[in-house]
């Protein structure tokens, strides 16, 4: 089993700090010896400016310079936050007065290493590529690799540092050679480190969203490339670009005891418009919609208004009021290639369709707490929160994707894997699943009839790994996931 279970303090030095911008052809960087064109001046600029890394003096970075095993603990006990410990005697060449020792002593007790095979730590040996790989894996609890095409040295590997390779490359944190080539027991140069540490910060774990209480629900992408992303806290709509939120909709409204905001139930100008709980997000028509779960309404925002969807019945026993269909705790929301809408009604068991004409019918009943929803290549992807398992289904055809049924936590087989309320469902383009398993603190993967888990809280990592995770987006990025308990946007390389 792969989890994340002692993760970096990544995410407190990268909350505030997303990406840098690229330097313009010609401009110098601080460094005489990093010109501005150069393939890593950006990440040395990212580095320098994090604290991460220092130039050997001070106008000369010295990019092709060797890393060494103590200079490579030494950045990741930095990303950690620098932890105190007391002083333990580690490894016999590690004398405890040297400017390492913390580090060493940290990354020991964290199993980032186990030393060499003689016991030793070896402090000043130039760091290989594949010890670099296995570093960053451990440090990040072992995570699963998701694939992909394997280096051509693939055989050179050493059996220990295998797996934490493929995860790098799958997670776009390492590059090869040029020519498909690993070079496992190459050194890393600084600039490759520079560049690893970056490709770490920015595909594998990224705070996106910086608004005090946020608790985010559902995520869009929109076509200018930002993410609409719903607030359950501030019942509202944000759009965040560039590290920026923008409220597009959701007044703010009186708080209660808690001093929370209250929310309400307003179809007005997006500026005045109310919502009590906004869910899930999903592009319909020209606008998006939004599931309001606690007004148990499907809500209609464009540039101009919010809008009570008003969705006429196409079939005979659907519940209808002043607005149409009715429902009951909508959930999860997603939309197919001809703009038809799909609304996970949880409360009610089912999953409604509505046309872009306005016509609703059922898609399946009977379920138990049917929640998120995704739509790819012709089926819907449901995560039926109540049953604890994932369904595909496709027309008429209802197929349980993963879970037994039995509510727990379990890798394995998908048919007799585990779930515990599993709330969103995302899939990649090369048919992976996703899965927000909510209860369990986990985000887990449905790849060749087996569930790995890429991210799971276990009660020690509150910052780095989503606690509640709810909502799931697939980007080129990445997969993003929103912790809407923990109050963050998370992103991870998926490869």
């Amino acid at each position: 089993m792969k989890t994340i279970k002692k993760t970096l303090a990544l995410l407190m030095i990268l909350a505030l700090v997303l990406t840098l911008p690229v330097l313009a052809e010609g401009e110098q960087t601080a460094y005489t010896d990093v010109p501005g064109n150069a393939w890593f001046a950006r990440a040395v600029e990212y580095c320098t400016a994090q604290g991460l890394m220092n130039g050997v003096s001070e106008d000369s970075f010295a990019p092709g310079g060797g890393t060494t095993r103590a200079m490579v603990v030494t950045v990741l006990y930095r990303l950690s936050g620098s932890p105190v410990r007391a002083s333990e005697k580690t490894f016999p060449d590690v004398a405890a007065d040297s400017w390492y020792a913390d580090s060493v002593t940290w990354a020991a007790l964290e199993g980032v290493t186990t030393g060499k095979e003689d016991g030793r730590f070896a402090p000043d040996e130039a760091i290989s590529r594949q010890d670099l790989a296995v570093f960053l894996w451990r440090s990040l609890g072992s995570p699963a690799a998701l694939g992909g095409e394997p280096f051509t040295d693939e055989a050179q590997i050493a059996s220990y540092a295998l797996e934490a390779v493929r995860w790098a490359r799958s997670a776009g944190i390492v590059n090869g050679m040029g020519d498909g080539s690993f070079a496992p027991k190459k050194g890393a140069t600084r600039a490759e480190l520079a560049s690893i540490l970056m490709n770490l910060s920015e595909r594998v774990l990224v705070s996106r969203l910086s608004i005090p209480n946020a608790k985010p629900a559902g995520l869009v992408l929109d076509k200018d490339g930002s993410l609409l992303v719903t607030d359950t806290y501030h019942k509202c709509v944000w759009r965040v670009k560039d590290g920026e939120a923008v409220r597009i909709a959701g007044a703010e409204t009186a708080g209660d005891l808690y001093d929370e905001p209250m929310g309400s139930y307003v179809d007005a100008e997006p500026e005045k418009s109310c919502f009590r709980q906004p869910w899930a997000i999903t592009p319909f028509l020209e606008g998006w919609v939004v599931s309001d779960t606690r007004n148990n309404a499907l809500r209609y925002l464009d540039e101009i208004s919010v809008q009570t969807v008003n969705a006429s019945p196409g079939e005979s026993d659907l519940p209808t009021g002043d607005y149409g269909v009715t429902y009951e705790r909508p959930t999860g929301l997603a939309v197919d290639e001809e703009g038809n809408l799909y609304a996970s009604d949880t409360g009610a068991g089912a999953i409604r369709v509505i046309t872009p004409y306005g016509v609703a019918t059922t898609v399946a009943a009977g379920l138990d707490e049917p929640a998120g929803l995704c739509w790819h290549e012709g089926s819907l992807y449901v995560a039926e929160s109540g049953a604890n398992r994932i369904l595909k289904i496709t027309g008429k055809t209802v197929e349980v994707l993963a879970g037994s049924g039995e509510e727990g936590f379990l890798d394995g087989a998908a048919a007799s894997a585990c779930f515990s309320s599993p709330m969103a469902v995302a899939v990649d383009g090369q048919g992976r699943v996703y899965v927000a398993d909510t209860v369990n603190g986990a985000v887990r993967c449905i790849a060749d009839g087996q569930v790995t888990t890429l991210l799971r809280f276990e009660g020690d990592t509150p910052l780095y790994s989503p606690i509640s995770p709810v909502g799931l987006l697939v980007t080129e990025e990445g997969l993003y996931v929103a912790d809407n308990f923990g109050g963050r946007l998370l992103c991870i390389g998926i490869g």
